[in-house]
This record gives C-alpha cells, structure tokens and sequence, in this order.
C-alpha cells in the first residue's frame, strides 16, 4: 500500500495501488469509475472519502484494502466509534459495502462479526447518551414561531433561512435538492398563485422534472428573500446563496451552497427557538408564549 491515498478527490479512485488486487476486480471498478455519473456527486463524494479513510488505516496496519476482510473490518469499526457517531459509522460501512458489490465482492460488513459490533457500538452509544437515527423533525408549529422572529428581517441571513425552512417544509425536498433551485425555476403567476419547478430529484432522475405549488406562506417569505438580496431578476442565479459578514449577498450560478451551511440553517431556527422561548418545566405543562427580550 501506498500513500496514493492521499490523491486529491478529483482523481477518484484512480489512484489507488493496485497492487496485490485481482484483475476482474480492477476491470469492474475502473467500469464503476467510468459510470460515476450514474450517482450524485454527494454520493461520489462519501464514498471517495469513506474509502480514502479505510485505505489509511488498512496502510497503517499493514492489511490489504482489497478485498476487504471481516476480521480487519470489524477492527476498523472500533476504531472509527473513537472519533465518529454511529451514524457515520454505518455510513461509511454502507460506503464500502457499496464499493465491494460494485467490484463483484460479497461485502463484508454483512458477516456476522461486522454487524455484531455493529449492533455492539449502537446499544453502548444508546446507554451513554448518543442519539441514533433521524434528526429531530422540524414542525410546522416550529417553522411559524421562527417566522415570527426572523419575518421582515433586515439580516439577509435571516431572510434566507426562513425561506430556506419555508421551502423545506412546503415540498418536503432533500437539502441537496432544495440547493439546487435556480431563481428562473420560480413562477409568480398574476393571479397570485406560486409554482416552483424541481428539475432531479433522488428519485425522478428521467428529467422531466415536476412542478410544486408554494403556499401563501412559502411565497412571502421567499419574495421577501428574494427582493432583499436582490436575486429576484437574476434567473440563473441559484436561489439560496451565501451572506458574508457585512449583510451582503454572494450570488452565484455555478456553486451550490454546502451540506454544513444548509445544515446550519436548522441549527440557526433551533437556537433562536431556544433563546427566545422558555422551555417546557414540567410534562403535560402549558408551553409559554414568546419571552420579551431587553435590548
């Protein structure tokens, strides 16, 4: 094993030393490569990563990374529950898995060791405390009291990240959809109806696209997004972009924001959730109307 693993992702698998792994093995992954479009780049980029990371390690351990074996597997899962949530655990396992069928190998995170101390990690990180499975939803009563905050907000962040939410809760599309929507994609009709067209999702990949309706709600909060920042005449332009410090907006046409800005805005309306309403005390207590904040 070499330190090829270090390549830039850009170079994808290409680089890997093949050194010790069988021919029919090589030939189905360099056909995998070829057919990288058949997957999102989110999904090409998990697994370069996830890959890259267990390429390291077996390089540190002296094991081959080719196929991949049970025992070396289940050692690395250990090792990766010091640094990582289950959840990214399993993530890289499915990573792995993924790359294993897609060079005619059984995966091995199927054998009975792997999903042993799979199932071993998940209970210990349960009775310590960690949440495992789905993030916290976001409700529709939750959306309406950030709205009241951050509603005509002169902060463009704000203004964004409540049409951000607004969105999401209206058509129920993944972030990486979501970030994908151009201004052009919008239609504010004269009769006061809004339509949104989503070009590909994860699931309609024909290209045929279908069209949302935006409710009352959505609209104004994404016309009042789109005025303050200035994006409303630039159909080309992708709806959701970056605010620097000084309240300006980035626009671009070309880069979507990322995974962790988009997964910020959720963790924004939590936390002014948090800051301006008092918590439940007790179960079955009344929750408490919005708290007055001085200054």
């Amino acid at each position: 094993m070499n330190d090829n693993l270090l390549q830039p992702a850009s170079s994808a698998l290409t680089t890997f030393s093949s050194e010790g792994i069988d021919q029919e093995i090589l030939r189905k992954l360099q056909g995998f490569i070829d057919d990288r479009e058949a997957y999102s780049e989110n999904t090409w980029r998990q697994l370069i990563s996830a890959f890259r990371a267990w390429g390291r390690w077996c390089w540190q351990h002296d094991y081959p990374y080719l196929p991949i074996q049970p025992e070396p597997l289940r050692e690395y899962v250990l090792f990766m529950k010091q640094r990582l949530a289950v959840s990214s655990v399993r993530q890289h396992l499915a990573m792995l898995g993924m790359l294993q069928r897609q060079g005619g190998l059984l995966p091995a995170g199927q054998h009975p060791i792997v999903t042993r101390v799979v199932k071993k990690i998940s209970r210990m990180a349960v009775e310590n405390g960690e949440r495992i499975g789905q993030a916290i939803p976001f409700h529709v009563t939750d959306l309406k009291a950030v709205a009241a905050i951050w509603a005509g907000s002169e902060q463009l962040t704000e203004a964004r990240n409540l049409a951000y939410l607004s969105i999401a809760y209206n058509t129920l599309l993944r972030m990486s959809e979501i970030s994908r929507l151009k201004v052009g994609d919008i239609n504010f009709s004269s009769n006061g109806h809004t339509t949104i067209y989503i070009g590909r999702t994860k699931t309609i990949i024909s290209g045929d696209g279908l069209v949302k309706a935006l409710s009352n709600f959505t609209t104004t909060h994404l016309r009042h997004w789109l005025i303050q920042s200035g994006l409303l005449n630039q159909p080309d332009a992708y709806i959701f972009c970056r605010v620097n410090k000084s309240n300006r907006v980035i626009s671009s046409n070309e880069k979507t924001l990322s995974a962790v800005t988009l997964e910020s805005i959720f963790k924004s309306g939590w936390l002014r959730l948090k800051v301006r309403f008092l918590p439940i005390a007790r179960v079955g207590a009344t929750p408490p109307g919005p708290v007055t904040v001085q200054g």
